[in-house]
């Protein structure tokens, strides 16, 4: 079904922080299901595309946040998408309270589909279906940044752990949030809340692979980049946050 896609998630106990609100790596989760569920329901989700040997991968995701409801709340989530861009095929994602009506995060994901077999990308008009202009939902985010991707200080080194692992065999992309978070937390020696997010997913990080954060910050603004072993930028992340 092209359009807008909803779907409701209500908030669980496992799905909160210390501070009893939804955390920001559960609503990268609520982006990735949703996007697939709208895909599926076109006949392109991942199951679909699997038995042609194509897979999707998120390239970029751009994320503001608005506040963050707590447990027991209702999440309802809205999508649509938009035309493909070249390579990309930009996803909008709008999440709100049920309770209140309120706005808590707008995202834009910018997908793209990979040959699973020589991991090359591939042009998503072969296995996009045509969509009318007219489904299209209004753009949050029209064109991704191009990131500073050179190392910065205060470098965290952490390992692609078994458990970030997911169905395409690489870390899974809400944990990159999570390394960009724990590096402001580690270097200001307090938890932190980002507000906007920026991440560019470069290339992915195997499972026991290492890979080295580091940054900078000016004022509420941030930067962090994550590097392997062998010295390949793996993702890049920018955005603005506030110390608890």
């Amino acid at each position: 079904m092209v359009g807008i896609f909803t779907r409701k998630y209500e908030i669980r106990i496992n799905e909160i922080g210390p501070d009893e609100r939804l955390t920001p790596q559960t609503m990268f989760c609520y982006l990735q299901d949703i996007s697939n569920a709208q895909v599926a329901s076109m006949g392109i989700g991942v199951d679909d595309l699997k038995l042609r040997g194509v897979t999707w991968v998120l390239s970029r995701v751009c994320l503001e946040t608005a506040f963050l409801p707590r447990h027991g709340d209702t999440i309802v989530a809205q999508t649509w998408p938009a035309e493909p861009a070249r390579f990309f095929v930009p996803r909008h994602v709008l999440l709100t309270s049920q309770e209140t009506g309120e706005k808590v995060a707008h995202a834009t994901c910018f997908w793209l589909m990979l040959d699973m077999a020589t991991k090359t990308v591939v042009h998503p008009w072969n296995h996009y279906p045509k969509v009318d202009v007219d489904d299209f939902g209004p753009v949050f985010f029209a064109n991704p940044q191009r990131l500073d991707n050179s190392p910065g200080t205060s470098p965290l080194e952490f390992t692609a752990r078994n458990s970030y692992i997911d169905f395409n065999r690489h870390v899974n992309n809400r944990f990159y949030f999570s390394f960009a978070q724990d590096w402001l937390s580690e270097i200001h020696a307090a938890p932190v809340q980002i507000d906007t997010i920026q991440i560019n997913f470069n290339l992915p990080l195997a499972f026991g692979e290492s890979l080295v954060c580091s940054g900078e910050t000016n004022g509420p603004r941030f930067r962090v980049v994550g590097y392997s072993a062998d010295d390949r930028n793996v993702f890049s992340a920018a955005g603005t946050f506030a110390i608890q």
